[in-house]
């Protein structure tokens, strides 16, 4: 049996009156059909892979036996539950529409959906199956979920989604107020995400085409995308939706080669993202590279990703959900095809551009920010990260006037682990959801940052400092300067409008 699960035409969907969406709408709600049931679902042998911890998510959802969890069987993991069960949550009419459509099928009394409808915040996104096929259409995984927890609880102005899949992230921003628009190479992307619009009311706009040609030189004031970043092995059946070439990047590439084009003036745009790396590899310069110098500002959060074994059996996973025999030769297949490209590890990329305006021109910032792992960042953490390299990238007299704080977000650690020990080990850690480099200062630079915590100015905590170090005002003034930025450009340091009074220790 071919591994590859054919997908259901897209005309299946398309066909469905907007009464048939207006009466499915209304069925979901009143079932109560939200994420929450998600999380109860994932909670059942959350370390294992689905072939394998499927059967007892079943269980769980049937034992269960509510509107919601009756819909997650059916809809999120592939179930087929009885019919009565079905009629019950979505009501005759409802059913019978989509049985006709073909939405679902149904055979010997049970049920099975030929498209899977999640629940995402607020809103419902068909999709399709994730191995069904070149021209499968994403849903609204985690990655999805992280960055929808980026966007602002209430949005104005301009959206767009390059790379829109079934359209998840921009019926959120449209939900939230923005005008979103959704890009995407696939057409059965932009038909799906078109019925998802009507489907929860939504006024978003949907185009196909590549990137920004579909768009008539139109500008945004923010661009989200996650494009397609995993590898490709030579002879591999590429996936829209999935691949970026034979090292993961030629879709980033170009992406953000483009962003310049897209952003409106003081525009932002965040790109989510996987690397390939070699030994001596950095992505920095490779992403700079790509945007091109002097184009716009540049902040970009990395974390460890799994390692190669593990990415390569995900990968085989996606490529045979059953744990088959082309699932053994895929894993092999990307396996071998990182050591031909001498990769020895994967990194997770958020990457944060804003374009210049008046006064402000871009490109006046540049960072990588290594951190523990993306996971548990908002929209705070990331006008905290901006506001803190704005003031790190001003003049010397600028910063000297201003104020600045330890981190609300970072715990200063010093542990002395013999009894009266001079010299105590020092360490800089941050709580998930705080963007931030961890480090183990030196006493230098850990006084200073308790001066800081205390002075009205970044002159004065100088002052102080050069004072306790018996130096004059001005011979360690550059050296000390220079840690402020770091501090400011690595999280440890913030603006004092931004941090309570706190310090080390």
């Amino acid at each position: 049996m071919d591994a590859k699960l054919q997908p259901a035409p897209i005309a299946v969907l398309t066909g469905l009156t907007s009464g048939a969406l207006a009466a499915l709408a209304g069925a979901l709600r009143r079932a109560g059909y939200d994420d929450r049931i998600l999380g109860k679902a994932e909670r059942v042998a959350p370390n294992l892979v689905d072939r394998v911890r499927l059967p007892l998510v079943h269980r769980a959802l049937e034992r269960d036996g509510t509107p919601p969890a009756r819909l997650a069987h059916l809809f999120v993991y592939d179930g087929a539950p009885p019919a009565d069960d079905v009629r019950s949550v979505l009501g005759d009419g409802v059913t019978a529409s989509l049985l006709d459509a073909g939405v679902l099928e149904e055979a010997d009394g049970r049920v099975r959906a030929r498209f899977r409808l999640l629940p995402f915040g607020d809103t419902w996104i068909f999709c399709d199956h994730p191995s069904s096929g070149r021209d499968a259409v994403m849903g609204a995984g985690p990655a999805t979920l992280a960055l929808t927890r980026l966007l602002p609880g209430r949005m104005a102005g301009s959206y767009l989604d390059l790379g829109c899949g079934a359209g998840a992230l921009a019926l959120v921003a449209a939900r939230r107020g923005a005008t979103a628009v959704g890009t995407d190479l696939n057409p059965r992307a932009v038909s799906m995400a078109r019925v998802n619009a009507a489907l929860n009311g939504l006024g978003a706009e949907f185009l196909a085409g590549d990137l920004l040609e579909p768009l008539g030189g139109r500008r945004f004031e923010l661009v989200v995308s996650q494009p397609p970043f995993v590898i490709q092995p030579e002879h591999q059946d590429a996936v829209t939706y999935v691949h970026g070439g034979p090292r993961g990047d030629a879709v980033v590439a170009r992406l953000v080669s483009a962003l310049p084009e897209a952003l409106a003036p003081g525009g932002r745009a965040i790109v989510r993202f996987d690397a390939a790396l070699g030994p001596d590899e950095q992505l920095h310069p490779r992403v700079q590279g790509w945007l091109g110098e002097g184009a716009l500002d540049l902040a970009l959060v990395t974390a460890p990703a799994p390692s190669p074994d593990m990415i390569a059996l995900g990968y085989g996973m996606l490529e045979d959900p059953t744990l088959g025999e082309t699932y053994a030769q895929a894993s092999r297949r990307y396996r071998d095809h990182i050591d031909r490209l001498g990769v020895t590890e994967f990194h997770q990329a958020l990457a944060l551009f804003r374009a210049g305006r008046e006064g402000k021109p871009g490109g006046r910032f540049s960072v990588q920010l290594p951190v523990r792992g993306l996971g548990g960042l908002g929209p705070a953490a990331l006008e905290a990260l901006l506001a803190s390299l704005d003031l790190a990238t001003e003049n010397d007299q600028t910063l000297l006037r201003a104020a600045v704080r330890p981190s609300p977000g970072a715990r200063f650690v010093e542990v002395r682990r013999v009894p009266g020990e001079t010299d105590p080990d020092r360490t800089v850690r941050f709580a998930p959801g705080v963007i931030g480099v961890e480090g183990e200062p030196n006493p230098s630079t850990w006084r200073l940052i308790g001066i800081l915590a205390d002075a009205g100015s970044v002159a004065d905590a100088l002052g102080q400092y050069a004072a306790l170090t018996g130096s004059g005002p001005d011979e360690e003034r550059g050296t000390a300067l220079d840690f402020v930025r770091r501090g400011l450009a690595e999280g440890v340091l913030v603006p004092a409008a931004s941090a309570p009074r706190t310090r080390p220790g």
